[in-house]
């Protein structure tokens, strides 16, 4: 196989490039082992899964392979006989690691070189209980209204801030990283927003100057997680269930199934009755959490960009999988869960069953962006 040297643009160093072989990769085995049995069990069992689920697993088992299609490319120098064969990608965006990695690349990248202004940013990050997750899991609107919520009552509270500070009509915006996932594969819709520490304000001439405000402390974050969490109810739980297609049935099955922790759970640092301080900026209120300690300074931007990267992530790193000798499947956690353990086992199916639970919806926009941007 012939090897090219390519530009790494991360580090600006050299790196031999080679064909990526998804046939020889655990997850690729997996999936084209145990998925008909999954879809054909869901199907017994009621109406199976939506086409778009289908689709994007159908559509894994051909990236990257020569034989679902590949382009042909050629050397232009003359004299030169190189040529490589590169395998067609499947784009997705939710279960392929290869297509997601790169799409996480290329968004972080543009956000920040295209679309985040030169300022210091927070991250504001919202988890939902067990119930809201259920509800708004495989809901776009829901998913929609619940973070309006959020980013309306922090902005709301960006501009008395600003107000108290004596800027009037104090400008601020937001680009939020909708997760569906955590850590060990547990179905967890969250919001990773990140908002100026600051708000913008229009000068003489028509452009925009920046104002920084003093960052939160932990009484504001208490105090803003009890509003959302008020207002989320409300909506939520206040209104009539008008129901979801059959056909989404299975997944939210799945959703049931993996919304809880396949690792036993102990006593939480926050609980009542535990010693353990409390973490800075963030507050915990009957299975909401709201986390705005992480900021990065404005001259930053590289730490900027591989935050955001963290957001965009998929769902595993390929190398962290393998396969047990009695076929189970073993998952190596990037660090230690609070419960101390470093993998989960799971068998393939519920495995598959967790990663199903995680796709979204069709045409769910999992970056969104809110006023000034």
């Amino acid at each position: 196989m012939a090897v090219v040297r390519v530009m790494d643009p991360q580090s600006g160093r050299c790196v031999e490039y080679e064909r990526r072989q998804p046939e020889k990769t655990v997850f690729y085995r997996i999936v084209q082992e145990h998925i008909e049995t999954v879809f054909a069990e869901a199907e017994q069992n009621g109406s199976g899964y939506p086409e778009h689920v289908k689709h994007e697993f159908e559509r894994f088992l051909s990236c990257g392979i020569l034989g679902a299609g590949f382009a042909r490319l050629q050397c232009s120098t003359p004299g030169c006989t190189f040529e490589r064969l590169v395998g067609y990608s499947c784009k997705g965006r939710s279960i392929c690691p290869s297509c997601v990695s790169r799409r996480m690349a290329d968004c972080a990248s543009h956000l920040v070189d295209h679309v985040l202004p030169i300022a210091p940013y927070r991250q504001w990050t919202l988890s939902l209980p067990y119930d809201v997750r259920l509800r708004i899991g495989y809901d776009k609107k829901r998913i929609g209204d619940v973070l309006a919520l959020l980013l309306r009552t922090v902005f709301s509270w960006q501009r008395l801030q600003a107000r108290r500070a004596g800027i009037e009509k104090g400008l601020t915006g937001a680009v939020t990283l909708c997760q569906r996932y955590g850590s060990i594969l547990q179905f967890t819709p969250h919001f990773h927003s990140w908002i100026p520490d600051g708000v913008f304000s229009q000068n003489g001439d028509g452009g925009l100057q920046f104002h920084r405000l003093p960052p939160p402390n932990d009484d504001d974050i208490d105090r803003l997680l009890l509003r959302v969490s008020t207002k989320v109810d409300k909506l939520l739980f206040a209104e009539g269930d008008d129901g979801l297609d059959d056909d989404a049935q299975a997944v939210l099955d799945d959703q049931a199934a993996a919304v809880k922790s396949p690792l036993p759970s102990p006593l939480f640092p926050w609980a009542k009755g535990n010693d353990q301080p409390r973490r800075p900026r963030c507050s915990f209120f009957e299975g909401y959490s709201l986390h705005a300690d992480l900021a990065v300074h404005q001259k930053e931007r590289r730490k900027l960009e591989r935050l955001l990267r963290y957001g965009l992530r998929p769902p595993f790193a390929q190398k962290r999988l393998s396969l047990t000798p009695d076929g189970k499947v073993r998952l190596k956690l990037r660090k230690p869960y609070y419960t101390g353990q470093s993998e989960i086992v799971l068998e393939p199916d519920v495995f598959l069953r967790r990663l199903i639970a995680t796709i979204p919806p069709k045409r769910l926009n999992m970056v969104r962006f809110h006023g000034l941007c």
